[in-house]
């Protein structure tokens, strides 16, 4: 019990470790309160507005979106509204038929008529690039199923200069790792986010890049 307590997940050195062995920088305990508090709220019922990212990725992504952006998500969640309410426009990809009509519900709620919220349960129609009228998009988020086919799929549609985002990229599973190693392949710049995240009392990692222009 004491060691669950500690770790939460045995492939962790503790709960202020990543997967990869990154321990939580100092600096960021700022973000505690705030994961607590979503833990807490998340047990009692109770939603939240924010990505479910590292907070340090959630304030990086968030300095650089621009109204005129055009992004591409996959994996729907509380981000779909968070990107909305700031972009032009959101197309966002679910693989999980009941998330979708949550994430539905949500906009509605939020009052989002700029998002394009597609139900894809077929890997291919889910991740490959055929079936997008818009090319160049701004930021595409993978954060769903089936991440590396997404990941080379992202590398195709993304704009010159654009940005790419793998959360999660500290999972030691296979699909994730091949995601990253493409990623990385495409990569202009690259920026890791280690942090704690909405809804956990854990640290995660993200990995942001920017393609070559």
């Amino acid at each position: 019990m004491l060691q669950r307590l500690i770790r939460g997940d045995p492939r962790r050195l503790t709960r202020l470790h990543d997967f990869d062995g990154n321990r939580l920088a100092w600096s960021d305990l700022r973000d505690l309160t705030a994961s607590v508090c979503t833990t807490l709220l998340w047990k009692a019922g109770v939603r939240w507005r924010s990505p479910w990212w590292p907070y340090p990725a959630i304030r990086s992504i968030g300095s650089l979106l621009r109204t005129s952006w055009r992004i591409l998500e996959f994996g729907a969640g509380e981000s779909t509204p968070w990107l909305a309410r700031r972009v032009l426009h959101v197309v966002s990809m679910e693989s999980n038929r009941e998330w979708y009509f949550r994430v539905q519900s949500r906009l509605r709620e939020a009052g989002c008529t700029n998002v394009d919220l597609r139900l894809r349960e077929n890997e291919m129609d889910y991740a490959t690039a055929d079936q997008y009228s818009v090319t160049g998009f701004d930021l595409i988020v993978v954060d769903g199923a089936w991440r590396d086919l997404c990941a080379r799929t992202a590398t195709r549609l993304i704009r010159p200069g654009g940005y790419i985002y793998l959360d999660n990229s500290d999972v030691p599973d296979p699909d994730h790792r091949l995601a990253v190693g493409t990623l990385l392949d495409a990569a202009k710049t690259v920026e890791r986010f280690v942090g704690l995240y909405p809804g956990a009392i854990a640290v995660s990692q993200g990995l942001l890049i920017r393609v070559h222009s």
